[in-house]
């Protein structure tokens, strides 16, 4: 009998497609952002503090994530990252194409990202 793999397992195959997702979606982001922030300011110093709030809450987040995935279910706290950075990341999408975007506004949103991150990876 010929053992079966692992994209056999349904479950897998969806965890792995979520995470597939995810990781294109997650990548597109550290490249979008950025831009969105050169484009609005044509400014060098806002891209490195666009660059600054996704990195350093993530930094500081990784010990809080570590410690609720510890405490929590970590599928629900891994269900609940996720939603939170869709839900801002459409917000800001749609904030952009509408010209409504402010660059506090984008560090913030920014920020919270970075540390949903942190949590779920921390889960």
């Amino acid at each position: 009998m010929r053992p079966q793999g692992f994209l056999s397992e349904p479950a897998f195959r969806l965890y792995f497609a979520g995470q597939a997702a995810t990781f294109i979606g997650e990548s597109l982001r550290m490249l979008a952002i950025p831009l969105l922030v050169f484009h609005m300011t044509g400014s060098g110093l806002s891209v490195g503090i666009a660059y600054a709030w996704q990195y350093l809450p993530f930094a500081l987040g990784g010990l809080v994530g570590g410690s609720l995935a510890d405490r929590l279910d970590r599928r629900q706290l891994m269900l609940v990252c996720n939603v939170v950075r869709g839900m801002l990341l459409a917000a800001l999408a749609v904030l952009g194409g509408i010209g409504r975007a402010a660059l506090a506004g984008i560090y913030g949103v920014v920020a919270v990202i970075s540390l949903s991150d942190a949590v779920f990876i921390g889960g």
